[in-house]
């Protein structure tokens, strides 16, 4: 039986920056092999329920990003185009910020972070469209309310 409630933010920021404090101290930076597999988990098990056909990277990552609006994980995503091979991502007051923030205050730039959105893209990108990206820019706004900006560059696979 389910009282309806949801899991509360300061619960869930707890949980994220216990995982990851804990994967970055066990592993280090083989935490990120963790970070990618979960987004090919995850996206594997939306990607029926998304129906995506479209072969335009933008195309993918906005229904993806329409797809974590509507379940909560962030108020906007927006993704602009800046070349046929360089993305902006942008996530606007995304459910993990505390954490994030907590865990670059404690490990500094080299910490391992849980970009839930970006892996989950990142899966569809590679499944849809025979991407590989690559985050080449972050930009973490310091407050818990705020957006977090990511560039990325797009390579073919077979390339």
């Amino acid at each position: 039986m389910t009282s309806g409630k949801f899991v509360g933010k300061r619960f869930f920021n707890l949980l994220i920056f216990s995982i990851y404090s804990s994967l970055y101290e066990l592993i280090g930076q083989e935490g990120w092999s963790i970070v990618w597999r979960t987004g090919e988990v995850a996206y594997a098990q939306i990607k029926q329920e998304l129906k995506i056909t479209e072969k335009d990277p933008v195309q993918v990552t906005r229904k993806v990003g329409k797809f974590l609006e509507e379940e909560g994980y962030g108020s906007k995503f927006i993704i602009k185009e800046l070349s046929k091979t360089e993305l902006i991502h942008e996530i606007h007051d995304g459910a993990a910020r505390p954490a994030i923030l907590k865990l670059r205050e404690k490990f500094g730039e080299n910490a391992v972070l849980p970009h839930f959105s970006t892996s989950i893209m990142f899966a569809a990108l590679k499944d849809s469209c025979n991407l590989r990206v690559k985050i080449v820019q972050l930009q973490v706004a310091p407050t818990e309310i705020g957006v977090t900006r990511e560039k990325w560059v797009l390579s073919r696979i077979d390339d």
